[in-house]
């Protein structure tokens, strides 16, 4: 069975707190006063999580004519809670950002930064004998050719870079294998 994500569906699962009253849900029925009290939220803050998990098809309404409304999980939101599509939610533009940024500091490394030629001198020399030969040192900044410029290659970028896409690798993994188990399981729960 295919489960259809929509804006609905991702609106309700877009704050942690629709996801902590999904967990609790998961374990039983609720009424808005006793998920109040478990959360520490006040009843129209709940109630209003609530409307917006019902709108999202992932919760429903146990009214049995009785005095207090329940709310219960549906089978939609039971397979996605236990398939871990939440994390998913918040890994994949986590997973983006991560290889986009890795991949920028990598074109820095290689990029890398040109020092000018007098950089690259002082750099050669101390900067106490910069100082007390400076006469020397505009000479031979002069006759220094433009050919002579260094690029610096800053290892910091190379790892930071490295670091970066070794993350986005392993949470683009992490939602891949999400997603197999989500398959091998979806006869777990059947869909209304």
């Amino acid at each position: 069975m295919q489960i259809e994500i929509d804006k609905k569906v991702i609106k309700a699962l877009s704050a942690r707190s629709r996801v902590k009253i999904l967990k609790k849900l998961n374990q039983k029925r609720y009424t808005v006063t006793e998920l109040s009290k478990a959360l520490n939220l006040s009843k129209s803050t709940v109630h209003e999580h609530l409307s917006i998990m019902l709108d999202g098809g992932l919760v429903e309404k146990h009214d049995d004519g009785h005095k207090w409304i329940y709310y219960g999980m549906t089978s939609k939101g039971k397979l996605i809670l236990n398939s871990q599509f939440e994390k998913t939610i918040v890994l994949f533009p986590l997973s983006v950002v991560a290889f986009v940024s890795g991949f920028y500091s990598l074109f820095i490394y290689g990029k890398g930064t040109i020092v000018s030629p007098m950089m690259a001198r002082t750099t050669a020399i101390s900067y106490g004998e910069a100082t007390k030969d400076s006469a020397n040192l505009l000479m031979a900044e002069k006759a220094t050719s433009v050919a002579e410029t260094m690029v610096h290659h800053d290892p910091a970028n190379l790892i930071i870079g490295l670091i970066l896409l070794g993350i986005a690798f392993f949470m683009m993994n992490h939602i891949y294998q999400t997603y197999k188990n989500a398959k091998i399981n979806e006869n777990r729960y059947r869909i209304d």
